[in-house]
């Protein structure tokens, strides 16, 4: 996640900067409220219009403020999780055939929609909401020294209480996202295979297993989320009630410096929103901290994914390609060993038909234009054709492409035997 946020530092700083300014129009909020009530038991009723005007001028701050935040935000993000997926694509076209296939189309698709946009939920929002956390506890405990430094001191031993809380729970959360994550894809893949195998079960006449099979997909798919939701609602319910109990300690302390007339009578007021404002902040704190730390296994997997790849490109002019002992093995299944030739530039070889849908998910289709490219500047007769929204597959083939194939073996035939 570093590295996306690093990619585009100038304008996560702008961003940051915003989100300081928004937890400090809050907290300043909250000051002033004890002010106003101040002015109240001093009966002083233009005192208190003055600063009533203040507050309503420091949100109506906070809500400009707060909308250009989540304007910008959504940006953003689009712009990281877009570099993302750019990366991860990029990969895939580096990969060999067989290195593709250990996913499953229905995989690929899982990660690209379901594992980023659980990046961008948990990880990206999480960051920016962590850096709001912060912020509104530092300016928050800056405004409780103009109370009473009793009060500050024990709003940052609690504070520091309430921050080793999610060790206890960051692996559980981890385990549980890793969890959801693959389900996520095994519901997007085995969904895919349903849906592929329909054409089977409709000549079969057994359509109606077609139901069936999505169903307990559907339900193992529940399952599992459920099980997520449960895991995460728990955590964040047990960090609450610590919250909870901290702000109630800091209200006692502060009641009790009330009655010893130590503080004014405002102060309860106030102090109560900014120590809720720091142990809500803790409490948000702690939850994004296991948030966060969950989706490093999600950034794993692309990194995972990323690292395998091997391919190189060659730029340099090429004036000949040797095949020495070449072979090929599709998982288990050997489809041709022991191949040996040689392509030199500008000699005469058999004629090539290549044939590529456009709409190809698995190989893409600027592959056939580059090879067809790299033939003719080698002298080779090649023709090429582009079939129109087809996929690997199914709406690839059809008749007038048939015929287009075996036009041209007839013609190569009529031309050797001429030779």
């Amino acid at each position: 996640m570093k590295k996306y946020i690093l990619k585009y530092k100038l304008l996560n700083l702008i961003h940051i900067i915003l989100i300081g300014f928004s937890s400090a129009f809050l907290v300043g909020a909250s000051v002033t409220l004890s002010i106003m009530l101040n002015k109240l038991v001093e009966s002083d009723f233009k005192g208190f219009l003055i600063w009533l005007g203040i507050e309503f001028g420091v949100y109506l701050l906070f809500l400009a403020d707060t909308y250009l935040i989540r304007v910008n935000q959504t940006k953003l993000i689009q712009k990281m999780t877009l570099s993302l997926r750019d990366d991860y694509i990029n990969s895939l076209t580096r990969k060999s055939f067989s290195e593709f296939k250990n996913k499953t189309v229905g995989e690929h698709l899982s990660i690209l929609n379901n594992d980023i946009k659980i990046i961008e939920e948990s990880g990206f929002e999480s960051f920016y909401s962590l850096v709001s956390t912060v912020f509104t506890t530092f300016f928050s405990i800056i405004a409780l020294f103009s109370y009473d430094y009793r009060i500050v001191l024990l709003s940052i031993l609690l504070t520091l209480i309430l921050t080793y809380l999610p060790r206890n729970f960051a692996h559980k959360m981890e385990k549980a996202m890793k969890r959801f994550s693959i389900g996520n894809e095994t519901f997007i893949s085995s969904l895919t295979d349903q849906l592929l195998g329909y054409d089977t079960l409709y000549y079969s006449n057994k359509k109606e297993m077609l139901s069936i099979k999505c169903g307990e997909v559907i339900k193992k798919f529940i399952f599992e989320k459920i099980v997520f939701i449960k895991t995460s609602s728990l955590i964040e319910i047990i960090m609450s009630l610590f919250s909870i109990i901290s702000q109630m300690l800091v209200l006692l302390l502060t009641g009790y410096l009330i009655i010893l007339k130590q503080v004014s009578i405002g102060s309860i007021s106030s102090v109560g929103q900014i120590s809720g404002n720091i142990f809500n902040s803790l409490t948000t704190f702690n939850q994004l901290q296991v948030s966060i730390s969950s989706v490093n296994i999600i950034f794993e997997k692309f990194g995972a994914f990323e690292k395998s790849s091997h391919y190189r490109y060659i730029d340099k002019d090429i004036e000949e390609i040797k095949l020495t002992n070449v072979g090929y093995s599709f998982k288990d299944k050997e489809i041709f060993k022991n191949i040996n030739c040689s392509f030199e530039k500008g000699k005469n070889y058999v004629p090539f038909l290549i044939a590529h849908g456009n709409a190809d998910p698995l190989v893409p289709f600027s592959q056939s234009e580059q090879m067809v490219k790299r033939l003719e500047e080698c002298g080779a007769d090649v023709s090429f054709i582009c079939v129109d929204h087809a996929e690997h597959e199914g709406s690839f083939w059809s008749l007038p492409l048939l015929d287009l194939f075996i036009e041209f073996f007839n013609r190569q035939s009529k031309l050797h035997l001429i030779e």
